[in-house]
């Protein structure tokens, strides 16, 4: 699978403070890189996220849930969900 870097994530998350509003900052970049980390973690040598949707699911959900940023972790979270799902051509429909 596809993923994206700290450095990216970081840059993504600048964009959308500034466009949408809050506080630009990084409260702890040890939790945003163990989201970034976490849809690729195994536990006895077995991959904990087989499937590519569950990999994206569980980094957007680190990247919400960790808190890593001053504000907009949610919005950083769906953000780099849809940018995972649309650069790995998975398609998705929800209402």
């Amino acid at each position: 699978m596809k993923s994206i870097s700290l450095d990216n994530v970081l840059l993504f998350h600048q964009k959308i403070v500034a466009k949408t509003g809050g506080s630009d900052g990084i409260r702890d970049v040890g939790l945003i890189e163990s989201a970034l980390s976490r849809g690729f973690a195994t536990f006895g040598g077995e991959e904990l996220y087989k499937e590519d949707e569950l990999k994206v699911a569980a980094i957007s959900h680190g990247l919400i849930r960790n808190h890593g940023f001053v504000d907009g972790n949610k919005r950083i979270g769906v953000a780099v969900l849809v940018f995972l799902l649309k650069l790995n051509s998975i398609n998705i429909s929800y209402t």
